[in-house]
């Protein structure tokens, strides 16, 4: 947790950044403003939006056969538990950063609960399609690469660098003063739709937090001489006791700063020609290099661990030899990275046969498949409550509860996709049953649901 000596220094940094800015409403200048409520309603869409991405990725894993030890799909399964650990995570912080600013995170509404197939929240990449389907490497591409996407706008991709440094220990005065210029640019920009999750996270809730953070404090001392060792006022005003401790708590604006800089660096990896984490943010091993999210994915995808030779980011035109490099960005050569390091092995033939987009509707009432589908939906609703009593500080729910009922539902899930939907059908060749992760069912839904039935 950062000191109060650090908390202060911050704060001198950002009364000299944000100095002339326009107030709240004004035109014609400067970010988008903000009020604190909206950024509330900001995070709980980034705790949604995290949220979102965990079914799409559980299905994958459960729908992968052999990845006992030295079984021939284990690598690919451990680095898909692996970001699924991950991706919990995100959202553990974001609700640490709700909480932290005052508000109540919601993970327990059947009304904001991701469906399937659909768009992801937050206005996040309007136009990718998220889908629940087996483990494949087209859908890898397709979807989870897609979610997972680095952004190319070349004025958010200067600004990782500078987030990811100043929110390691040990950083530099004249690394703030990079990033209290980078910052300034970044903050600056009006009416910039941000659509990555990166971006979200950087133009939607970094920026308008170090506004607030900033107003809160020059409205405190205003016409006053500040008491001695008084703290300052802040926005960090949220209700301690409901913090998270991993991976770690959020109680001012330094912490929220590495919070950010945590999903960011780790999801999406931050600048996009740059495949690797950054390992003093995460607290990893500095000698291990930890692969981002959306490059992880893309090994899968090679079938092959990816290379870094040189940083270096030029236009395609300025390099002849860009094909020979790979990139996430259209007009971005990332020259360096290619696919060349040990094998990542991927029998795509050792999937289970699960439906595609599934729903309740689909599995016959009373059957096997109904009855292991609705036990899957009882204790995913179960297991959502939970976390929403422990990041609302419920004084009789326990983290170590949720990790139980965590356990419980892969339990489920393994069972679920080994039987097919027909009594008399071979779970090799399926179609098998496939989680629906539904809250609830309505009338119409329903109706809808025994359409698809029929259909199928």
């Amino acid at each position: 947790m950062a000191t109060l000596a650090t908390t202060t220094a911050l704060m001198a940094l950002l009364a000299c950044l944000f100095v002339g800015l326009p107030e709240a409403g004004a035109e014609g200048e400067g970010a988008d403003e903000v009020d604190l409520p909206t950024l509330r309603e900001t995070l709980q869409s980034a705790i949604e939006l995290e949220w979102s991405t965990i079914p799409p990725y559980l299905s994958a894993a459960l729908s992968i056969k052999d990845k006992d030890k030295d079984g021939k799909n284990k690598q690919v399964y451990d680095m898909l538990r692996g970001i699924l650990v991950n991706e919990m995570h995100h959202m553990a912080l974001a609700a640490n950063m709700l909480n932290a600013i005052g508000g109540e995170p919601v993970l327990n509404d059947p009304n904001i609960a991701p469906r399937y197939p659909g768009p992801l929240p937050a206005g996040c990449l309007p136009h990718l399609t998220v889908t629940l389907e087996k483990m494949s490497k087209s859908h890898t591409e397709e979807v989870f690469m897609g979610i997972e996407t680095p952004e190319c706008e070349d004025s958010v991709t200067k600004f990782h660098d500078h987030l990811s440094k100043v929110a390691s220990s040990g950083t530099s005065n004249e690394m703030s003063e990079n990033f209290q210029d980078a910052l300034r640019e970044k903050c600056e920009e009006k009416h910039y739709s941000p659509d990555t999750i990166g971006a979200i996270y950087i133009h939607k809730i970094l920026c308008p937090m170090l506004k607030l953070e900033m107003k809160a404090t020059e409205e405190a001392t205003e016409g006053e001489e500040a008491t001695e060792g008084e703290e300052p006022t802040t926005i960090f005003t949220g209700n301690f006791t409901r913090q998270l401790s991993y991976p770690f708590e959020v109680s001012n604006i330094d912490t929220a700063i590495r919070a950010v800089a945590y999903i960011v660096s780790q999801g999406e990896g931050g600048e996009p020609c740059n495949p690797y984490v950054n390992a003093e943010i995460t607290d990893g091993d500095p000698m291990v290099l930890e692969t981002c999210h959306y490059y992880k994915f893309a090994e899968i995808v090679k079938g092959k661990e990816v290379t870094l030779e040189v940083r270096d980011n030029p236009s395609k035109s300025d390099d002849p030899e860009y094909e020979d490099f790979f990139s996430p960005c259209p007009d971005k050569a990332c020259k360096g990275i290619q696919f060349e390091g040990d094998s990542v092995a991927f029998d795509e033939d050792a999937v289970w046969p699960i439906l595609s987009n599934p729903s309740t509707g689909l599995y016959p009432p009373r059957s096997k498949a109904r009855r292991l589908s609705d036990r899957f939906n009882s204790a995913y609703v179960d297991l959502m409550q939970c976390l929403h009593d422990v990041v609302n500080a419920s004084p009789d729910i326990k983290m170590g509860d949720c990790i139980g009922k965590m356990h419980g539902l892969q339990s489920v899930g393994e069972e679920l996709v080994k039987t097919p939907i027909d009594p008399e059908g071979d779970p090799n060749t399926g179609p098998n049953v496939a989680p629906t992760y539904e809250f609830y069912y309505g009338a119409q839904e329903m109706e809808n649901q025994q359409q698809q039935r029929i259909e199928l």
